[in-house]
């Protein structure tokens, strides 16, 4: 609490202590004083420095022009292109060439791709760059084995296609018709095939490469009906019957009135001679000179010499 008035002092305290008692008038100059502060130090916020001067740039030079040649690179792939320069053939990519300073028509082209071509505006002592890929145009190229003739239906064969291309060939099929026979990742495939029924069938051969290009080759496989077997027919064995030697008919002298008779038809395969067997005497013809042959006794009558 100040005082209304008069001077500043020290008043004893219970504990024996000396307080200070300011009087009113002191109380308000020590206000003033603190107001006074404030307003000079701007409420307490700090002095921002002072800007920092903008220096003063020195303009550059200007570029010295180039001269002289320039210069060109040619990086396309594949690698072996032929680098063409205003229709003249001049390298193979890649390449670096030194052109005279004037614009070019550049053109790259290799067999299988599609040529690559662009006009370069080259600047003396300036560098220009050619590079990319050309693309594959050229289908695979394909072959089918030749097939073992003739074909026939039930009886196995052998069927191979092969084929090549300019980057490789990434699938190679061979089809029948609609049917797929089989498949490679590679340029060869072999498969088995064996035909049911006769008639005529299309093998079909097809490839591709890792562009997406493809061919196809095509051929024709006629096949027969397998033959019938026909049965082999028995032949009868040729039995071969000797027939009996003929002895010539003997000339009988008559001498006396006695008639044998030999039995020659009953054993003329034996070949009996005419007195080597003396049957019974029946009626005998005395007449004649030769011998007869009697049918109804199956014998041969006839004189015989020296007998009475």
């Amino acid at each position: 609490m100040l005082d209304s008035g008069g001077e500043s002092g020290y008043n004893a305290g219970m504990d024996g202590s000396r307080i200070f008692r300011p009087t009113r008038l002191s109380g308000y100059v020590l206000l003033g004083a603190l107001a006074l502060l404030l307003t000079a130090s701007g409420g307490c916020r700090p002095t921002p420095p002072p800007p920092t001067p903008t220096p003063t740039s020195t303009p550059e030079p200007p570029p010295t022009p180039k001269t002289g040649p320039a210069t060109l690179r040619i990086d396309v792939r594949p690698y072996g292109a032929v680098v063409v320069i205003d229709g003249e053939e001049r390298a193979q990519s890649p390449v670096t060439l030194t052109l005279a300073p004037a614009s070019h028509s550049v053109r790259v082209e290799q067999i299988g791709f599609s040529s690559l071509q662009e006009t370069l505006a080259l600047e003396p002592g300036g560098e220009a760059m050619v590079s990319g890929m050309l693309a594959d145009v050229e289908p695979p190229r394909l072959s089918v084995g030749e097939v073992a003739s003739p074909l026939t239906s039930g009886q196995a064969v052998e069927l191979n296609g092969t084929a090549d291309d300019n980057l490789g060939v990434t699938l190679l099929q061979l089809w029948l018709g609609d049917e797929l026979l089989g498949e490679a990742s590679t340029g060869a495939l072999r498969v088995a095939w064996m035909p049911e029924e006769p008639g005529d069938y299309q093998l079909i051969a097809r490839a591709y490469d890792s562009a997406g290009n493809s061919a196809d080759e095509t051929v024709t496989l006629t096949v027969a009906a397998r033959p019938t077997a026909t049965p082999t027919p028995l032949v009868a064995p040729t039995v071969t019957v000797a027939q009996p030697a003929i002895s010539p008919t003997p000339t009988l002298a008559i001498s006396g009135t006695h008639c044998l008779c030999v039995e020659r038809a009953r054993r003329a395969g034996q070949g009996v001679p005419l007195d080597g067997q003396t049957a019974a005497r029946p009626a005998c013809d005395h007449t004649g000179a030769q011998p007869r042959i009697d049918v109804a006794a199956g014998m041969l009558c006839g004189w015989t010499a020296g007998m009475a």
